[in-house]
């Protein structure tokens, strides 16, 4: 399970999955889906693709180095829920970390999760209808949200809340039981890659 790690340094307890839910619905909804139809926006639009029905959790993973004088690798990894996580705000930079990762967990059992990696993207989904939707369907037992997309969100500088909203929109409300993420993971020269 996700924990919003940060109120619970501001509160004392760890938040529930309810507030994180209720932050989708303040701050995520309009500003991923102003951003996933903007062009030229960061926000990578992927095909809808079908989950898997396994409980395997690892998809891939990849290694790259950034172009800056600062190396680092690209982990890939889709993890089934809960995701087994506690993710918390960086001090010293604006940025999401893994800052615990529970024992016995899907990223524990993945093994591809480290404490310290840094969140870049996320998988988010984006739902096309709503009030004045252009998708949205009229007329007797029709469901408004049946047209929706799944989105790679881009976590790099946005700020603890707006990640954690990305990450709560994988419900399984609309058939998705996995979380995809995009990790950076930070290798210092005395490191073999």
């Amino acid at each position: 399970m996700v924990f919003a790690a940060q109120h619970a340094n501001s509160t004392g307890c760890l938040a529930s999955t309810l507030q994180i839910h209720r932050s989708y619905q303040r701050c995520f909804r309009p500003i991923l889906h102003q951003k996933a139809l903007s062009t030229g926006h960061k926000a990578l639009i992927s095909s809808q693709r079908k989950l898997r029905k396994n409980s395997s959790n690892v998809c891939k993973a990849t290694a790259d180095t950034s172009e800056d004088r600062t190396s680092y690798r690209l982990i890939e990894v889709t993890l089934r829920k809960p995701m087994g996580l506690v993710l918390a705000d960086s001090k010293d930079r604006k940025a999401v970390v893994v800052e615990e990762i529970v024992k016995g967990g899907n990223a524990d059992q993945s093994g591809q999760v480290k404490v310290g990696d840094v969140v870049s993207k996320c998988s988010a989904t984006v739902l096309k209808a709503g009030k004045g939707g252009e998708y949205e369907k009229e007329g007797y037992g029709q469901r408004p949200y049946d047209n929706w997309d799944k989105v790679m969100f881009d976590c790099d500088g946005e700020d603890f809340d707006t990640v954690m909203a990305a990450i709560g929109s994988n419900t399984e409300r609309w058939g998705i039981f996995s979380v995809s993420l995009v990790l950076k993971r930070y290798i210092s020269s005395n490191t073999p890659a």
